[in-house]
């Protein structure tokens, strides 16, 4: 299944110089297994999201805040991704 993916992130955080990527994935899955695929394909990513892993390496904390967009609506690590989705990655900003 085909899956659409944006960084509003810049390249030293994500470990690519691509904005945008189409990804194959096998089946469905939830968000928080897809960030875990997507920080094992892009370690530079991986480094900079999760903080501590479980036993079985998969995300427990994340160290950089992010706001995920899927389809433009907000998401949270349980939903799944399907064919055909967008997902929308943004760092969380704060200031005045």
């Amino acid at each position: 299944m085909s899956i659409k993916v944006k960084f509003h992130l810049s390249s030293s955080l994500t470990g690519t110089d691509a904005e945008e990527l189409n990804m194959e994935l096998k089946k469905e899955i939830s968000l928080k297994e897809f960030l875990n695929l997507l920080g094992k394909k892009y370690p530079v990513f991986g480094k900079n999201l999760i903080s501590s892993l479980d036993a079985k390496k998969n995300i427990k904390k994340t160290v950089l805040p992010l706001l995920i967009l899927i389809n433009s609506k907000s998401s949270n690590l349980k939903q799944t991704i399907k064919q055909g989705d967008d997902i929308e990655i943004f760092p969380l900003v704060a200031g005045g």
